[in-house]
């Protein structure tokens, strides 16, 4: 369990980094999007005022990535480095299930626009 000191110093170094890169919070959600880690605005605001803290491992290794952080972030918290096996399989799995949920959608999506499509199509032959 993080302590309030690890909140506030984790969210004061999260800040700065974002600010020394001038970065929007926008910018870094939309980072992390493109390493398949969603999170709300809302979320990494919180983060940035040490009102709460990433609930995963992965999370805070991909702020590390986005952000050039050199192991600042996952040394406030007290965490190594490097990735554990069981952090890499289960990023792994959840990746994996966020492409086939996406992919879902997308064909969800592709078959409301040609029934739209189609119906569209009908009621101007029926008029």
């Amino acid at each position: 369990m993080a302590t309030q000191s690890q909140k506030a110093r984790f969210g004061s170094t999260l800040k700065r980094l974002r600010a020394d890169r001038q970065l929007s919070q926008r910018d870094v959600v939309h980072l992390l999007a493109q390493q398949d880690v969603i999170i709300t605005q809302q979320s990494y605001a919180d983060w940035e005022l040490g009102r709460s803290l990433p609930q995963h491992r992965a999370k805070v290794f991909a702020l590390e990535d986005a952000l050039g952080a050199d192991g600042q972030l996952l040394a406030i918290l007290g965490y190594s480095s490097s990735h554990s096996d069981a952090d890499d399989s289960a990023a792994v799995g959840v990746r994996d299930e966020l492409r086939a949920l996406r992919e879902r959608l997308d064909r969800l999506e592709e078959s409301r626009s040609a029934r739209s499509g189609r119906s569209s199509g009908s009621r101007a032959r029926r008029d």
